[in-house]
């Protein structure tokens, strides 16, 4: 976790760590990757288990190897990673995480990828190896998950997650420039002519449907401010039906039809 842990997370932990199997590493094997595993740093430091499984590589995901072996015994990639969605997780690192697995995974060896708690870095490591293969990011994620059962990477990650490793089928997903593009400052969206219906409509640059109170309030206001130079102020409404694309989330600004422009004055002396 980035910072101090505060008493209700370090509670929250506790909590965890009383939990059956929580400081133990679990294996990938049920998803198709035997020899893959995923754990806290309580369990890269139980030698033991970690001899038995065949553990002779560890991806440390929390930005610091365990001191604890001599590194004859074990072979080390560390990640810069704080848990943080701020937290930049760039696709060079990945890959080189990849292969550093897959030279594990072919010489026979036990890879173990872990980070404090085991819940956000690893799994995020691992969900983005599983997408590399070829998973799309809900059932990379429900393939980690099944093996342990308390992941979730933080929603920065998630979010980077998508964006890397697009769904090739989606249109929005690979967005072309064959519209005017008002407003591509935010990394998270962007604000284009819909090649459809002619007005702006914002998309969300990663593969979900799924984003925070708080993007979906930065991605409105900016395609209301599109929208009131291109159609008018108070001349259009923002509608958030998904109609041809149902797992890519986009808005549409449409222009108000004759009955929505009338004003409450006028509506009530046709009464």
């Amino acid at each position: 976790m980035a910072g101090e842990w505060n008493e209700a997370t370090r509670r929250h932990f506790e909590r965890l760590r009383s939990e059956p199997g929580f400081n133990r590493m679990q294996s990938l094997g049920v998803s198709g990757f035997p020899g893959v595993y995923i754990g806290n740093h309580i369990a890269a430091r139980d030698y033991p288990a970690l001899r038995k499984a065949g553990v002779k590589r560890m991806v440390c995901a929390n930005g610091n190897p365990p001191p604890y072996f001599a590194p004859s015994s074990v072979k080390y990639l560390v990640l810069d990673l704080e848990d943080d969605v701020t937290q930049p997780m760039s696709r060079d690192m990945l890959e080189r995480a990849f292969g550093f697995i897959d030279e594990g995974r072919a010489a026979g060896e036990g890879v173990l990828v872990f980070c404090t708690a085991g819940i956000s870095r690893s799994a995020a490591v691992l969900v983005a190896y599983l997408m590399d293969k070829g998973k799309g990011y809900d059932d990379a994620l429900e393939a980690v998950r099944v093996a342990r059962q308390w992941v979730k990477p933080n929603s920065g990650f998630e979010r980077q997650l998508r964006a890397l490793w697009p769904s090739p089928s989606c249109e929005l997903c690979s967005l072309k420039r064959t519209t005017e593009w008002y407003d591509e400052s935010d990394a998270r969206f962007v604000i284009i002519e819909c090649d459809q219906c002619e007005n702006p409509m914002a998309v969300w640059r990663c593969h979900t449907m799924r984003i925070t109170e708080s993007d979906a309030r930065d991605m409105e206001k900016a395609l209301v401010r599109v929208a009131d130079d291109v159609l008018g102020k108070a001349a259009y409404y923002v509608d958030k039906k998904q109609r041809t694309i149902l797992d890519h989330l986009h808005w549409h600004a449409r222009p108000k039809p004759p009955w929505m422009r009338r004003s409450p004055q006028t509506s009530s002396s046709h009464l």
